[in-house]
């Protein structure tokens, strides 16, 4: 009987150590390639001097200026809350999204986009 619960002890240990090692995800640090999540939708705001629309879904973003004549697009690396754009022109990172609530989004976008600066849009 001692033998049968020291064995059973072993087995416990084994599973509890085992489960620790696999575990399970708690999604904040799970990349979420080609799912907006909360990102998805479209976004206006001020960027500059012009207003900019962002439309984003599971398929990628596209960003809009119309009053510049300006349209790009591209596909992004989600991580939870945050998000890095790439564009479809040349591959290039051209900045990060954060969602600050479920109505607000900053857009930092770099040098290797069209107008360089941070920016935060509205549904």
């Amino acid at each position: 009987m001692k033998k049968m619960a020291l064995l059973t002890g072993i087995l416990v240990m084994a599973l509890v150590l085992g489960m620790t090692v696999v575990g399970c995800d708690n999604g904040t640090t799970t990349n979420h390639n080609n799912d907006a999540g909360p990102f998805a939708g479209t976004w206006t705001g001020a960027v500059g001097s012009a207003i900019a629309t962002v439309v984003i879904s599971d398929s990628g973003w596209t960003l809009s200026i119309p009053s510049r004549g300006f349209t790009d697009t591209g596909s992004f690396h989600r991580n939870g809350n945050s998000a890095v754009l790439y564009s479809n022109t040349d591959g290039s990172n051209v900045g990060t999204a954060n969602v600050i609530d479920d109505n607000t989004i900053n857009l930092a976008l770099n040098n290797n986009s069209a107008l360089p600066g941070t920016y935060t849009l509205t549904r």
